[in-house]
């Protein structure tokens, strides 16, 4: 017996939405919003003094999920000894995405819980637009709505009647609007029905009322709220005031923050750099989006993570020759370097599938990554050959596998194919000296004409600076929805060289690098094509 109605904020952007709870008057009073955590997931929410539920809560990521009671949607009977559906709110708040509300709840043992509906708002839908989802449990199926719209109210008494009268409601005050205003959603849930309480948004019955309203606030720029009134709402002018989630406790770490990593990197450089050139920076580079994916998987085991990442963006991986991988020891998988991104996540997940563990030497920013700060051996290129390579032995030595990318950059289309910078040997090298076997790999894909575009009109200028690169995260969530293969070669056993690490030896292993360059470019990335055609 609740009632929620929402509206996007100026320009489209953010949001508010108020949430009228009725209950028996019997329940106990509930406890105010207060700050809690889901799996490592930030949430403010109210505490339903009986159950230790809750109907409404909102995450850091800016994600709403509320509950509401269905009633005549199932035959079933109630089960035996039902759990409380106030559990699923704090068990979703580690969502930021529909997909990921609709993976967690069919974790879940549904059947041990009656009938509900479960609204999502999310912050960034379609045209950057809030974006609502409904969830909805008969008591034997899951479904799932996209675009629902606003309000949505359900009733235990005439049900059919009363959300038919509510909805009339709505639309004579809202005049049909489609984002109405903070103003005109607290009109509506402060109307009442003094001929029969019951149909009332503010409802009022002999054996149960409204017991309190809710407010959720997500701003343009991501700040988000939640103000709340425990009562009847019917009486009082404004809506509640809103109390940011910095007001609870909560502290946003930034994992990605590019100023801060320019200014220890390139201080002189930074320091000149007037501030337009910082924010468009950080909006090129999606900072805010990826903090935001960083910050729903910061409590995420490494494979998780990259699981978590996978399905955020849509990807669908295919696998070929993952098969026998089990059976190598002490592996260096040596991969092609198509996008950026994808293809480390990626093989870090099947690598991590199969051998539990893995080392990426790479930038020292990935480290700062909380799930990637065990796999990532930051490798600082500025501070020397002599550093980077002492690094590179005490990897090489220990029992870890290894993964890389020889190429250090990614590939880039030349003409009218993807080419890839020439593999340095170094890898070739630690391998043979530590008795290490190489195993080839191909991923699929490419960067957009955008990025390669970028890249020839560099060239064509002698521009020195690796401009494009500020691209790449922008190309990864480019790439949402792909389909990427995966094509794991024969493992390559490096044989020492009995003339040892002379000048003749490093010559063999620069050979050596380029064969399995060619190796993988052609013939797995033809291995992959034939598979595709059977």
């Amino acid at each position: 017996m609740c009632t929620v109605s929402w509206t996007a904020g100026p320009g489209g952007r953010g949001y508010e939405l108020l949430f009228n709870r009725d209950e028996l008057r019997t329940r106990r009073r509930a406890v105010p919003p207060a700050l809690a955590c889901t799996e490592g997931v930030r949430y403010a929410a109210p505490t339903d003094s009986d159950k230790g539920g809750t109907w409404i809560g909102v995450n850091e990521m800016g994600v709403t999920h509320c509950l509401l009671n269905a009633y005549g949607l199932s035959d079933r009977p109630t089960p035996k000894n039902p759990r409380s559906r106030g559990e699923i709110v704090r068990t979703v708040q580690t969502s930021d995405s529909p997909e990921q509300t609709l993976l967690t709840l069919s974790s879940l043992d549904l059947k041990r819980y009656p009938p509900w509906i479960l609204i999502g708002i999310y912050p960034r839908g379609p045209q950057r637009r809030p974006h609502a989802v409904s969830f909805t449990w008969s008591g034997s199926d899951l479904a799932r709505l996209a675009g629902v719209q606003s309000p949505v109210t359900t009733s235990s008494y005439e049900p059919g009647a009363v959300e038919a009268w509510r909805l009339s409601a709505f639309r004579r005050i809202t005049g049909g609007r489609i984002d109405p205003g903070l103003r005109r959603l607290w009109r509506f849930h402060r109307v009442t029905n003094p001929r029969n309480g019951a149909f009332g948004v503010c409802m009022k019955r002999a054996d149960a009322r409204t017991v309190s309203c809710t407010r959720i606030s997500c701003m343009p720029d991501e700040t988000v709220g939640i103000g709340y009134v425990d009562g009847r709402p019917a009486g009082l002018p404004a809506p509640p005031a809103i109390q940011t989630m910095e007001a609870f406790g909560l502290v946003h770490e930034k994992a990605l923050d590019l100023r801060q990593a320019m200014h220890e990197r390139a201080p002189g450089l930074s320091a000149r750099l007037p501030w337009p050139v910082h924010t468009i920076l950080k909006y090129g580079l999606r900072e805010a989006r990826v903090n935001r994916l960083l910050r729903a998987s910061a409590h995420r085991s490494p494979e998780s993570f990259c699981e978590r990442a996978l399905t955020y963006l849509g990807i669908t991986v295919v696998v070929h020759g993952g098969e026998s991988l089990a059976g190598i020891p002490r592996p260096v998988f040596a991969s092609n370097h198509p996008s950026g991104g994808i293809e480390g996540l990626v093989l870090m997940r099947e690598i991590l599938h199969t051998y539990g563990d893995v080392a990426v030497p790479a930038n020292e920013l990935l480290a700062r990554i909380t799930p990637m700060s065990s796999l990532v051996v930051p490798i600082d290129r500025y501070r020397g050959n002599a550093a980077v390579s002492g690094k590179y032995a005490d990897l090489f030595q220990g029992s870890r596998p290894v993964l890389i990318f020889p190429a250090g950059r990614t590939a880039r289309m030349r003409g009218r194919r993807l080419r890839e910078f020439p593999w340095q040997k170094s890898f070739v090298t630690h391998a043979r000296r530590s008795q290490r076997p190489v195993v080839p790999v191909w991923v699929s894909g490419q960067n957009s004409r955008l990025f390669n575009t970028l890249y020839s009109l560099r060239r064509l200028c002698s521009i020195p600076l690796n401009i494009e690169m500020f691209l790449l995260v922008r190309e990864l969530f480019a790439r949402r929805g792909d389909t990427v293969h995966l094509v794991f070669g024969r493992p390559q056993y490096m044989a020492q060289d009995d003339r040892g690490p002379g000048a003749s030896s490093l010559a063999q292993d620069a050979v050596r690098a380029r064969s399995l360059q060619r190796y993988v470019e052609f013939e797995l990335s033809g291995e992959e094509s034939s598979c595709q055609s059977r």
